[in-house]
């Protein structure tokens, strides 16, 4: 998919997003970019931080009303320490649909990992105050999929970053999450 569409679909959808009061931060193909590993991607992750169900209500409704479809109407995936919520957002003038897969949480490590996402300029957009989960969080995102996709990004995201990663950091949430980091 041409990086253009993917980044103004992200630009619309942050947007959008920022009608409704949550903390937010890019994660997925996107943010490994960010992080120095750039992966082609078909759709755009982003993790919100939610306090309660009604807020959720509120997002959904503004994400309704604001052209996004649900892939499945009130639809939200349960994986534990995160519930994913798909979205659709038709792209006329491209002829194609970007998916826009929601990361809901509100458990400690979501608030932690909300306030350790760091503010960036993302090269091809033009929206201010982007916000992208730290690298270690980013892994500890991807350890918890444990798909073969994403324990292939954390085995790069790790030799990329490793004199900047906090080791410990990632040892004490592995263990507190109870997933497994790929040695790089």
């Amino acid at each position: 998919m041409a990086p253009i569409v993917l980044l103004d679909s992200l630009e619309k959808v942050w947007r959008i997003l920022g009608e409704v009061p949550c903390e937010k931060a890019i994660a997925g193909g996107l943010a490994l970019s960010y992080w120095g590993y750039p992966r082609s991607t078909r759709d755009i992750d982003i993790a919100v931080l939610l306090a309660n169900d009604s807020d959720y209500a509120s997002l959904e409704s503004q994400l309704c009303k604001s052209g996004l479809t649900q892939s499945v109407k009130h639809f939200v995936k349960d994986l534990g320490f995160v519930r994913i919520s798909q979205w659709i957002l038709d792209v006329p003038d491209a002829l194609i649909e970007i998916h826009v897969d929601l990361l809901l949480g509100d458990s400690e490590f979501f608030r932690n990992a909300m306030s350790r996402s760091i503010e960036c300029e993302l090269v091809g957009t033009a929206v201010s105050s982007i916000r992208v989960l730290s690298c270690e969080d980013l892994i500890l995102f991807k350890a918890c999929s444990g798909r073969l996709i994403d324990l292939a990004d954390i085995q790069e995201l790790r030799e990329r970053n490793q004199s900047t990663l906090d080791q410990t950091y990632l040892v004490a949430w592995s263990m507190k999450l109870g997933v497994q980091i790929p040695d790089s």
